[in-house]
């Protein structure tokens, strides 16, 4: 009998969740949850201790946008392709997000979620952010379980990441919507989950901040994660730099998100879950109006 693997299991039950759910949209579509017009506000990118403690890695970028009127609020540096494309991405993935959770969505896991053995449920408790399905505050038309926001969670991340890939411009490059469609087809997004530490992407999202170099590069035709990147997150998680304890969350048995790699037994040239996203991130994106999506800028009118 194979030992118990919380990473596997995690997998098994986030692929199998993801795989219904970008399947229901290949056949219902993109459903349109964000109200209109979106409520963003603009403000300066933050300092805090990653830019200080390592700003060769880490900048603060000269304006971060946050969406107001989404659950959970949705945030990111804008970088050189500007205020709309950092804003489409949140959107987007604002969309991704209620079209998987919100209960009228046909595309929904809701079901699935609700088809989860007692000790899977215990499961995403122990080994999430989302820990305790019980103590978080209702939300109207939202069942509210730990599967459901460590999905959301996922989603989130998602699109933080692509920000985070793009917030510089590459050469060859002047639209990046074609950039991200080649970074979601490369397997970069996975690489970068199973290296980078849980909620740095997040943190970094929501704090403005951005990567002082290019995180990603062009080999062989291929788009990677620089790998001098990818080493300092080594270092940083096995000096404990970017070991930060967040309740009573605990640690996995394999490094990186569960989801980031294949389900043990695949094929080899198997998909992941996070990369499948990333597709279904990128086509929606670049699938887009080109119109700009109708915005209302908070400021001191509205305090």
């Amino acid at each position: 009998m194979s030992e118990f693997s919380p990473s596997d299991e995690l997998n098994r039950c986030f692929s199998g969740l993801t795989e219904g759910f970008l399947g229901s949209l290949a056949v219902h579509g993109l459903a349109d949850h964000l109200p209109s017009p979106i409520t963003i506000e603009v403000s300066p990118g933050d300092h805090d201790v990653l830019t200080y403690d390592a700003p060769e890695i880490f900048q603060p970028a000269a304006e971060k946008v946050e969406l107001m009127n989404t659950y959970p609020p949705l945030a990111g540096p804008v970088g050189a392709y500007g205020l709309d494309w950092t804003m489409r991405l949140l959107a987007t993935g604002a969309n991704l997000m209620e079209a998987a959770t919100r209960s009228e969505s046909p595309a929904n896991i809701l079901p699935a979620v609700n088809d989860f053995e007692p000790w899977e449920q215990d499961m995403f408790d122990l080994y999430t952010y989302r820990q305790s399905r019980n103590r978080y505050r209702p939300v109207p038309n939202y069942d509210k379980k730990g599967e459901d926001m460590t999905v959301k969670d996922g989603i989130q991340a998602l699109a933080f990441t692509a920000i985070l890939f793009t917030s510089h411009e590459m050469p060859g490059y002047d639209d990046p919507r074609p950039l991200l469609t080649e970074l979601a087809a490369s397997g970069a997004f996975s690489a970068f989950a199973l290296k980078v530490p849980f909620s740095l992407v997040t943190r970094m999202a929501r704090q403005g901040t951005m990567f002082a170099e290019p995180p990603i590069m062009k080999r062989n035709e291929r788009w990677r994660v620089r790998p001098e990147l990818l080493q300092h997150f080594d270092e940083g998680v096995a000096s404990g730099k970017y070991s930060r304890a967040v309740g009573n969350i605990e640690h996995l048995d394999r490094p990186g998100c569960p989801v980031a790699r294949r389900q043990r037994g695949a094929a080899p040239d198997g998909r992941n879950s996070v990369d499948s996203a990333a597709k279904v991130m990128a086509q929606t994106v670049a699938d887009s109006p080109a119109a700009e999506i109708p915005v209302h800028v908070y400021g001191p009118d509205d305090w």
